[in-house]
């Protein structure tokens, strides 16, 4: 409703936008993890494991899927910049500290 006419067929990716942004922030948040245990060192593994995903699944999804893909890629390569930063992090452990 938002989008002029002209993008109005681009309305469908603004979840799937939305869902790899939201991504984006809880690994923000789990990368504090990693701050506040003063492990630095693994944010650049976490991010280097990012851009690759990115590049690789850019290369095939775009050409296949166009607009489309180039969204997959980018939730594609948030979810294991989140997942690897969750783990580096030992975010469950942390969680249980908080909540016994």
């Amino acid at each position: 409703l938002c989008l002029g006419p002209e993008f109005q067929s681009g309305a469908f990716l603004l979840p799937w936008i939305g869902a790899a942004y939201l991504l984006q922030t809880v690994q923000t948040v789990v990368e504090v993890v990693l701050f506040a245990k003063h492990k630095t060192a693994p944010l650049l593994i976490v991010q280097i494991a990012g851009a690759v995903t990115a590049v690789l699944l850019y290369v095939v999804l775009i050409p296949r899927y166009g607009a489309f893909g180039a969204v997959l890629s980018t939730l594609g390569s948030f979810t294991v910049s989140v997942v690897l930063a969750a783990t580096l992090g030992d975010l469950v452990s942390a969680l249980r500290r908080v909540h016994p």
